[in-house]
């Protein structure tokens, strides 16, 4: 797992009561996939970020969740450039 998804899993901890955030994240991505089935897992991934960043209004969530993004954008065009 990549350092900025372990920060995002540790900031969404500080707002849950989650015995083990992994497993909840899961959860809810897969709740995600079944409600928008058509929607690649990057993107659900994303989605369920983004609903902890405006149910709690975090900024520094919706700044990590940014940066996430870039990261997958950035490794997306070196794998498409090599």
């Amino acid at each position: 797992m990549s350092q900025i998804k372990s920060q995002i899993l540790s900031r969404i901890e500080k707002h849950t009561e989650s015995k083990s955030i992994q497993l909840d994240f899961d959860f809810l991505l897969a709740l995600q996939k079944e409600q928008a089935p058509e929607l690649r897992q990057d993107l659900v991934e994303i989605c369920v970020i983004e609903s902890f960043v405006k149910l709690y209004e975090d900024k520094t969530l919706d700044y990590l969740l940014y940066e996430y993004m870039d990261s997958k954008l950035t490794h997306s065009i070196e794998r498409t450039a090599a």
